[in-house]
This record gives structure tokens, C-alpha cells and sequence, in this order.
């Protein structure tokens, strides 16, 4: 099945999330900002193509969001649930994930420009921290600006 704006999916618990934007896609598939219904939470969701190109890459990406979910801490975004596909079979692959409000840092970067010698240090902190907490589990294998999200409430 192929989801769009409008759509409904849903997390392990039953709980309905809805689907109200794209914001992002990537070689896997399309990123949605969506909020779940009972309490409108805001979540992006990452929707996952339903076709590999072959066995390989799609047990290689099972093993990655496999270890993924099991990273949790500080400068890193966690992940609410992860449906392989299983538990609601008319619906395709896709990752409920915590939703980052401050953009990306390409977009920090192309909307500011210019950044102190303070800024700069605070952000190369958090993006090492980010980066040993996401080391402990696996390795990242695309950082770029456009892949380094930003969390206002992140300090």
C-alpha cells in the first residue's frame, strides 16, 4: 500500500497517527510530519519504499533500524516505534520518530550564515555527542548538514 498526506497509520499500541505533510525525502522513501490523534504529539514519519533492490540491502536495513531503535540519549533522535511491515500488513515499512522542530543544519547553516566561535563550539558538542551515542550502536554512514537535525529544545 502506498501512503500519502491524509493517511492514518498506526504504533504498536493501535494508536492513530496522521500524516499532514512531506518534509523530506531520501533514497528510502518519503519523511512526513504527522501528529497522533489522541493527544496531537507531532512525530516525523519515514516512510519505507515497499520494494528493495535486492535481499541483501533489505536485510541490511532491517539489521540498521534494528540497532537504531536501541539508541537513546542527548543529542540524538529517538524513535517511537518501527513497522517492518508485520504487525499491519496493508500498510508499508515505516519509523514513528521523534520530530525535529529546528530543521536541519543545512538550513541553519543557509538561513544564518554566519555563526560566533561560541555557536560553533556548542554545536560541534552536540553533534560528538550525538555522534558517540549513535557510534555506540552503529556506524552512520551519511553525515552531511542535510542529515543533522536540529531539536530547539536541545541545549
Amino acid at each position: 500500500m502506498f501512503i500519502s498526506i491524509g493517511s492514518i497509520i498506526k504504533d504498536g499500541n493501535g494508536n492513530e497517527y496522521i500524516l499532514d505533510e512531506i518534509i523530506g525525502q531520501g533514497g528510502f522513501g518519503h519523511v512526513f510530519k504527522g501528529h497522533r490523534l489522541y493527544d496531537g504529539a507531532v512525530f516525523a514519519i519515514k516512510t519505507m519504499l515497499p520494494a528493495f533492490p535486492n535481499s541483501e540491502d533489505m536485510v541490511a536495513f532491517q539489521n540498521e533500524i534494528l540497532a537504531a531503535q536501541e539508541i537513546c540519549g542527548d543529542n540524538v533522535i529517538s524513535y517511537e516505534y518501527v513497522h517492518s511491515g508485520d504487525k499491519y500488513p496493508e500498510l508499508p515499512p515505516y519509523i514513528i520518530m521523534e520530530y525535529a522542530d529546528g530543521g536541519t543544519l543545512r538550513s541553519l547553516i543557509d538561513t544564518d550564515g554566519v555563526f560566533s566561535e561560541e555557536e560553533l563550539i556548542d554545536l560541534f558538542k552536540q553533534l560528538s555527542r550525538g555522534m558517540k551515542t549513535v557510534n555506540s550502536k552503529l556506524v552512520h554512514r551519511d553525515i552531511k548538514p542535510e542529515n543533522i537535525l536540529i531539536c530547539k529544545k536541545i541545549t
